[in-house]
């Protein structure tokens, strides 16, 4: 997810520097005032008449199609650009390199593709190139804070330079304290290192930043778990705590934004705080009725929160808007199970008997779509041999089985 967008934020940096550079060429340009032409008279008598100049044979340009030195170089500037992205597009990275390295020979303070231009250059394990890249981008623009975090990921993760890497992480949180990014570099750095105290605290002194950026929230979040949630255990009742007030702010502050909603009712769901998950994917789905997802996510909260009625509804909703989808037939099979074994208790054996055929077909139906499911085809023989009593159909089901695994 972060490299998609950090590709997308390079796509369109790309199109501002473009238009940046153009229209300070062209702004450049020497203009004459604009007046009205005047009236053509008659040449008077004596004196002689010059024909019209054929410009096609004058090599020297007009005065007011001149572009100043400063401009001329932006515009060379910007053909060197488009021209590294065409290599870059082509896979001729060192090409690439020589045209990006010639735009930040008139503009090193360009950090964005100073950063890009490291990047490229630490695939190419030139770490000497890229350092120094970077380096002369923060002399030319010192409050940048992203070629202070590309450092620190250059000194942490290639050179195994520790504290090289935290002081450069931690200038680029002085530079933008807002930036999440930073924070997590220096998260990672010092988790890296075996430091966790030291990784919370960093996080801790993000959570007292002012930010109405519900992201910063969710990603702040995500890595508060990330660390103190073990895989092998339930979280602690402090640490869910701890996590939850973040996820807190990340609902405040969304407001109609569905991908922080959705991000915070999957942090709350995956914490199986179900209650809380609930709402917020119903906000999810009031906002994009058509997230095949969050209705997924809804109808297994519904499932797990024991409300089969709610979430039946909900899966025949989605098999009726996308019956390409196998996991949908599959938890409705899972719920009318329960239902069917319910009045098999109760002692209701024809009722039961027609849930348990519906739980076939919904099993079958999903092995159309998708037959690379062993388990499947088990609990399909197991309902036909049991409650179903067909056993030519339980035995054709296992030879299928058989036949494919």
């Amino acid at each position: 997810m972060r490299e998609e967008a950090r590709c997308n934020a390079w796509a369109l940096w790309s199109f501002v520097f473009a238009l940046v550079v153009f229209t300070s060429a062209s702004t450049g340009i020497a203009k004459t005032p604009r007046t009205l032409a005047p009236p053509i008279r008659p040449a008077p008598t004596g004196i002689k008449q010059v024909g019209r100049q054929d410009d096609s044979s004058n090599v020297k340009p007009a005065s007011d199609l001149v572009l100043l030195p400063e401009n001329e170089r932006k515009a060379g500037a910007l053909a060197h650009f488009v021209q590294g992205m065409a290599f870059e597009e082509n896979g001729e990275m060192d090409q690439a390199l020589d045209a990006y390295r010639k735009v930040l020979n008139v503009d090193p303070g360009q950090s964005d593709l100073a950063a890009r231009v490291a990047a490229l250059l630490i695939q190419q394990e030139d770490f000497p190139k890229a350092i120094d890249i970077l380096k002369d981008a923060i002399k030319a623009n010192p409050n940048d804070a992203e070629p202070y975090r590309q450092l620190a990921f250059i000194y942490a993760k290639y050179l195994k330079k520790t504290d090289q890497a935290v002081d450069y992480a931690n200038r680029a949180i002085a530079l933008n304290p807002r930036d999440i990014e930073a924070y997590q570099r220096l998260v990672e750095i010092e988790f890296a290192a075996g430091e966790e105290k030291k990784a919370l605290d960093v996080l801790d002194r993000a959570a007292k930043i002012r930010s109405n950026d519900a992201s910063f929230w969710t990603r702040l979040g995500k890595l508060y778990a990330a660390i103190l949630f073990k895989p092998d255990s339930l979280p602690k009742p402090d640490e869910l705590k701890r996590v939850n007030e973040i996820f807190k702010k990340a609902a405040e502050h969304a407001n109609d934004d569905p991908t922080a909603l959705k991000d915070v009712a999957d942090y709350y769901a995956s914490s199986q705080q179900l209650k809380e998950a609930i709402p917020l994917y119903l906000r999810v789905l009031e906002l994009q009725p058509d997230d095949a997802n969050a209705r997924e996510k809804l109808a297994t909260g519904f499932i797990l929160t024991n409300q089969r009625g709610k979430a039946v509804e909900m899966l025949e909703q989605i098999i009726k808007e996308h019956p390409e989808k196998y996991q949908p037939y599959d938890l409705l099979a899972q719920v009318l199970d329960d239902e069917a074994r319910s009045l098999q208790r109760a002692n209701r054996l024809d009722e039961a008997k027609a849930k348990f055929a519906k739980v076939a077909a919904n099993y079958e139906q999903s092995l159309l779509i998708n037959p690379n499911h062993a388990g499947t085809y088990l609990r399909v023989a197991e309902l036909l041999l049991g409650p179903l009593k067909d056993p030519d159909r339980a035995v054709k089901m296992l030879a299928e089985a058989r036949r494919r695994f």
